[in-house]
């Protein structure tokens, strides 16, 4: 019983390291959209050429330059989220006739029987927060 835990978590083990391999490059490129997001939209390289340079043997000082981000990417994707965040997105029930030959149809208070414990569930799970 106790080998069958260590096989069970030696595979799991095994099935992660494949994901995390599979997906590093989608997880790096996630990771710099979430940075650029953030403002930090400017490249490591060019950063520092900004930084400035003391004065060396006899070269005078360079002075740090500004690096202005005007971050345009925050407008659309919030008027994005704004939108769906006001959209009333639910489960519709209604009755279809696809299976007629084999019963009678439903009853229109099943159907609305159905739906009601269809919004139920939808309100008591909280799905519009996800």
């Amino acid at each position: 019983m106790a080998s069958d835990k260590k096989a069970i978590i030696e595979q799991a083990r095994k099935r992660f390291l494949i994901w995390q391999t599979a997906n590093a490059e989608q997880n790096k490129r996630e990771k710099e959209d979430l940075r650029f997001y953030a403002g930090e939209q400017w490249p490591q390289d060019v950063l520092d050429a900004r930084k400035g340079l003391p004065a060396n043997g006899g070269v005078a000082a360079v002075p740090a330059r500004p690096t202005i981000t005007i971050n345009k990417v925050r407008a659309p994707v919030q008027q994005i989220l704004n939108q769906a965040q006001a959209s009333d997105i639910g489960i519709e029930l209604v009755p279809a006739d696809d299976f007629a030959a084999l019963e009678q149809p439903p009853d229109p208070t099943e159907i609305e029987l159905r739906e009601g414990l269809t919004r139920r569930i939808q309100r008591t799970s909280e799905a519009m927060d996800a």
